[in-house]
């Protein structure tokens, strides 16, 4: 019993830092998109964040929306995917990932305005 009690309060503290992390990364991810020179610093806490939150950042809209409003013109996105610190490798991939979504669907819409055109 006492070892089930503590399953459930680890897993109460979990989501509850997962929770507290998903808060974190939507504050931070608003300011990168304000001043790009901070990206690095979002890899870096990525990979010094314990294995169990990194789903956490890897997953999220957050993430997801911040790579999408700086795009591939940004340059310290950009050196952060070509060099990524050891231990965010994966967040590097991801940030691949959402590039890709975002310039494959940007070429059909600009393919239609220009046929429209």
């Amino acid at each position: 019993a006492a070892d089930e009690a503590n399953a459930r309060v680890d897993a109460a503290a979990s989501a509850a830092a997962i929770a507290a992390t998903a808060r974190h990364l939507l504050l931070f991810c608003a300011l990168c998109t304000r001043k790009h020179a901070l990206l690095p610093l979002l890899f870096d806490a990525y990979a010094a964040l314990p294995q169990p939150l990194q789903p956490a950042v890897l997953h999220s809209a957050s993430f997801d929306g911040l790579v999408r409003a700086v795009g591939p013109v940004s340059d310290p996105l950009v050196a952060a995917i070509a060099c990524p610190p050891k231990g965010a490798e994966s967040l590097a991939k991801r940030a691949l990932e959402v590039l890709a979504e975002v310039t494959t669907s940007v070429a059909p819409a600009a393919a239609a305005a220009a046929t429209a055109a």
